[in-house]
This record gives structure tokens, C-alpha cells and sequence, in this order.
């Protein structure tokens, strides 16, 4: 919806509702997300902020560890700057173009835990402000990858280096 204007959301409950697909999708005007929202049942995050491109702020305290489908979940925030590396996504598997078009993404945050990811296919592509990929990202990592799992993982980071990523 085009029409949102950023919301002021009172402690909302989606206890039980597992899944967010495009619950927030294309809400061009939402600048901030609220910490107040119940989303700990939700597993499925497919395009939850897609197209938020107004959103500067992600808070860090959401509880989304039982999600396990983050498909292009924060594609197209390109006003986010940075983004919190507070939130449990460890439960997650598909990542893939979770931060798509995350255009002005100066850093990743290292303290994310992607370990159980199957998926990156296009994950970071066009992350244009992306100077640096953190050290050791991927040491811990326990997912069996897909035969195409990180294609495209980095396309168009024109910022990074093969030695950023690595």
C-alpha cells in the first residue's frame, strides 16, 4: 500500500499467525517499524518489507526466531542504513534476496546469525553502499547449501572486493 502513512502501532498481537508474506509490503511511506509488534509464531517473512523504501529504521528487538523463509523479505528498503545485528534469524533458510536493493546498506553486521541458510541466492545483490562483508561470516555455518546457493549472492556490490567477501 502506497497510502500508509508511518503508522504508530500500539503492542499489536499476531500470537499464533505464522505467516507474514507481504504483510507490509510496497508501504512506501513507513519510514520506522515498531518493537510492538507480536511477529515470535511468524516462519514465513516472504516479502514482509518488500518495497518499504522509506524505511531508515529496523528495530533490533523483534522477536523473529522461529522464522525460516526470509525471501526477499527487507528487498528494496534502499533507505535502510544499517540494520540491527540484535534479531535472532538463526531459525532462518532461505535468504534468498533477502537484502536485495538494500541501497544504501553502508555494513552488514557480523553478529547476525545466518548459519543454518540453505539459500543466498541474490541475497545482497545491489547492496551499492556496501563497503565491507564481515570477517569469518560464514565459519560457523551448519545449512546444506543448494546447487545454486550463493549466485548472485554479491551482484552489483560495486563497493566490495573478492577479499571483503571472503
Amino acid at each position: 500500500r502506497t497510502d500508509l502513512v508511518t503508522p504508530k502501532f500500539d503492542a499489536l498481537d499476531f500470537s499464533g499467525v505464522t505467516s507474514f508474506a507481504n504483510c507490509w509490503k510496497a508501504a512506501t511511506s513507513l519510514t520506522s517499524f515498531s518493537s510492538n509488534v507480536d511477529l515470535s509464531s511468524g516462519t514465513d517473512f516472504t516479502g514482509c518489507w518488500r518495497g518499504c523504501s522509506s524505511l531508515e529504521e529496523f528495530p533490533g528487538t523483534l522477536d523473529l526466531s522461529s522464522g525460516q523463509n526470509f525471501y526477499a523479505c527487507w528487498y528494496n528498503c534502499n533507505s535502510l542504513g544499517e540494520f540491527p545485528g540484535t534479531l535472532d534469524l538463526s531459525s532462518g533458510t532461505n535468504y534468498s534476496y533477502s537484502w536485495f536493493y538494500c541501497s544504501s546498506l553502508s555494513q552488514f553486521p557480523g553478529t547476525l546469525d545466518l548459519s543454518s541458510g540453505t539459500n543466498f541466492y541474490g541475497c545482497w545483490s545491489y547492496c551499492t553502499s556496501l563497503t565491507e562483508f564481515p570477517t569469518n561470516f560464514f565459519d560457523y555455518w551448519t545449512g546444506t547449501p543448494a546447487n545454486t546457493c550463493f549466485v548472485n549472492a554479491w551482484d552489483g556490490c560495486s563497493s566490495l572486493t573478492a577479499t571483503s567477501v571472503e
